[in-house]
This record gives C-alpha cells, structure tokens and sequence, in this order.
C-alpha cells in the first residue's frame, strides 16, 4: 500500500505540471477565439448599420418604382458585405468599394428618387479608406491603394453628382472627410507598428540581460568549484609525498595515503564534472562524449584542408607524443585557425606549409602560405581566430607572433614552452 502511495505522490507533480501547461495552452488558445469572434461581430454590425442608415429609404411609398427599390437592395449589399472583411483583406475591399461606387454613379437612374439620397456608398468608402489605412501589411501598398481609389472616384463624383458640381464646398468637404479618415487609420497603424517593435525589442533585451544573469552566476559558481578543485589537486600532491616518503618505513599509513588520494580524486573528478557542466553552453551537448581532438589528428586537419582546396606541405619534427594533452589539443586548434584563414583569404590556388617541431623545451607550429600581398582586415591583429589563438599560447606562458609576410602572404607562428604545459 506505501509503495502505491509513493509512487502516486511523485506522478502527482508531473501530472499537475501537465494540466498547467494544457491549461495555459487553452486559455491562450480561447483568448484568440474570442478575440477573433469579437473583431468578426464588430464588423459585421459595422457593414449591417451601413446598410441600416439607408435601407429605410427604399421602404418609401411616395418615390421610386420596385426597380429601383430593387437595385437600391443590391448596391446597399454590395457596399456593404465586403466590410466584414475589412480586417483581412483591406485592400480587395477598398477596391471592391471602389468600383461599385464607380458603377453607381454611372447609373442613369441614381438621379431618381430615392436613390439620389443612398449615402452608403460614401460610407463604406470611408470605413473601407480607414481601413486600408490601418490593416494593410505595407504601409507602401496602403499609400498607392488609397491614392488611386481617390484618384478614381473623386473626380467621376465631381463630374457626375448634381449635388457636387452645384457645390464645390460640400465636394472639399467630402474628400476632406475621407482622407481624414485614412490620415487617422495610417498613423494608428504606424503607432501599433511601433508599439509592437518596442514590444520585441524589450523582449529581446529582457532575454539578454537573462543571459547575461545566467553566465555571470555560472561563472561565480565555476570559480568556487575551481577553489575546490585546485584545493583538492594540492591536497592529493602532498599525501602522495607523505606516501611516498613512508612507503618504506610504514606501508600501511602509504596504503592509508593512497586510498585517501582516491577518495580525493573522485570528489575532484565529481567537482570537474561539475563545473563543465556550468560552462557548456545549450549548444554544446552534442559534442560533450566526443575527444578532444589532438596533434596524433594532424593528418584528419591537413585532409580537410585538402578538400577545401588548400595544398598543405607538412614538416613534423622530433616526437610529438611527448607532447602534454593539454598543449596538444591547443596546438590542434591553433593549425586548424591557421589553416582555416589560409582557406579564407589566400585564394585560389592556395598552398600552405605546416611545420611542427617539438624540442626537448618548447614545441614550435609555423604556419606560412603564399597568398596575396595585401592582408585582409579580418586576418589583421585584432581577429576572433587571432585572438583565440592569442589567448591559447598565452594560456601556456608562450608567445604567436603573426603578420604579413616580406614575399607576399601570411605567417602564424607559436612558440610554446613544454615545461608550463605539463604542469
């Protein structure tokens, strides 16, 4: 029974973080809907109460014969219905708008009654002008829409209606009145556009300075656990003296120093997990089971430069498997920086000459190539793989000199003492 209960226990936090989250989803998910349903309602009452403004003058009995009644029916709905798209296809509606406007005032019978007083073409005109104004993705194509939609219809209305023609004012006043109506639509638009890009740019550097919490803490926490390595790395090397100063005379306290040099070592191994694990990045899970790749990999490196195009002549010299771990995998890094500028900027064809010489105090790489004269600035000092290199050498109390050669092309060379590498 405890082990049914146990087991319910820890399915429950789980079970509950699955429910959040469905949850969360959810609600997200019906606030788009209803907001969708909303702007859906709001424009459909919008093209019925454009519709509605007018509809009770084709009811009248003391003007206008049935076809007319007819065709008044027919232009009201052709203004109208386009509307409830206004949102998702603005510009299709504007010209929708547009030309059944166009074929209204070319209609003969529109200087009867009552169609002379149907005012919902110039209503839907508006909504559908403030409208491009304000749903159009560009605000390029939302100037050029507007622009010939005015161009078209405001000069027929001035040539075809007696009421615009008689009174010049009134037609300013109506064209005014519509290119308010964009005006106000496009500056929203540009409000909501800046509105939504400081939205993200806040975003953005809210995620940045989260990162940037991140690595400052993973670095705090990396520099405790290298006290507490380095503490028991010192630890380990005097019980090994003791041990081996004793070995003679006590062999069970030297046995005794040596099973507590393990137990250090496994706690140190622990805390160097540890701390590699703090300074990988997401992005580095990947290659976390691969080796490190070394000098006995030369050959791999000169291959691939091969393949890039590049001619490599290699000279080794002396035996590279006395070179420390350490230093060697520094070493591959730095051939493989070389050479990977030498692909970039000595052109086509490329040859380089690689030559790594280990003496009994110091290994030397040189890396020269026979590129063009003039230097790139990205391979000028100052470079990321200038720099990365820098720091390699310098992590091994060597010297990188680097720098255009007399001949033409480039020079990479590094001289790193073994004795710092091994310690």
């Amino acid at each position: 029974m405890s082990l049914v209960k146990g087991q319910a226990l820890r399915l429950y936090p789980a079970a509950v973080g699955r429910r959040a989250r469905r949850w969360a989803v959810d609600g997200a998910r019906a606030l788009v809907g209803r907001a969708r349903v909303r702007s859906l309602v709001f424009d459909v009452l919008v093209a019925v109460s454009v519709c509605g403004l007018d509809v009770w003058q084709l009811g009248d009995p003391r003007g206008g014969t049935a076809v007319d009644r007819l065709a008044g029916v027919a232009f009201l709905a052709s203004v109208a219905v386009p509307l409830v798209w206004r949102r998702r296809r603005p510009v299709a509606v504007l010209a929708v708008v547009t030309v059944v406007n166009l074929v209204w005032f070319a209609l003969p019978s529109v200087a009867a009654s009552p169609l002379e007083h149907l005012n919902a073409g110039f209503y839907a005109f508006i909504i559908s002008v403030y409208s491009a104004g304000l749903y159009t993705a560009s605000r390029r194509t939302a100037v050029t829409a507007v622009v010939v939609a005015l161009g078209v219809v405001l000069p027929v209305a001035a040539l075809l209606d007696e009421e615009f023609r008689s009174s010049p004012r009134m037609f300013v006043l109506n064209a005014s009145i519509v290119v308010g109506f964009f005006w106000v639509g496009f500056v929203g638009r540009v409000q909501r556009d800046y509105l939504e890009e400081r939205s993200a740019r806040m975003q953005q550097q809210r995620a940045a300075q989260a990162r940037r919490a991140v690595a400052t803490e993973r670095a705090r926490i990396a520099r405790e656990l290298h006290d507490v390595v380095a503490h028991s790395v010192g630890l380990m090397t005097v019980q090994a003296g003791a041990a081996n100063l004793i070995a003679d005379r006590d062999p069970d306290a030297a046995l005794s120093s040596l099973s507590a040099i393990e137990l250090t070592g496994r706690q140190a191994l622990g805390e160097l997990r540890r701390l590699l694990d703090i300074l990988r990045t997401d992005g580095d899970d990947d290659g976390a089971l691969s080796p490190q790749p070394g000098l006995d990999r030369l050959d791999e490196l000169v291959a691939d430069a091969d393949r890039a195009g590049v001619e490599v002549n290699v000279i080794a010299e002396g035996d590279l498997r006395d070179v420390p771990t350490a230093l060697s995998v520094s070493a591959y890094r730095i051939l493989q920086e070389a050479l990977t500028n030498v692909v970039k900027h000595a052109g086509r064809p490329a040859r380089a000459e690689v030559t790594v010489r280990c003496d009994r105090d110091q290994l030397i790489i040189e890396v020269t190539d026979a590129g063009p004269a003039a230097v790139p600035a990205s391979r000028m000092p100052g470079g990321n793989g200038l720099i990365g290199m820098r720091e390699r050498v310098a992590l091994f109390g060597g010297r990188l000199t680097t720098g255009p050669r007399p001949g033409g092309g480039y020079g990479v060379r590094a001289e790193i003492p073994l004795e710092h590498g091994q310690r």
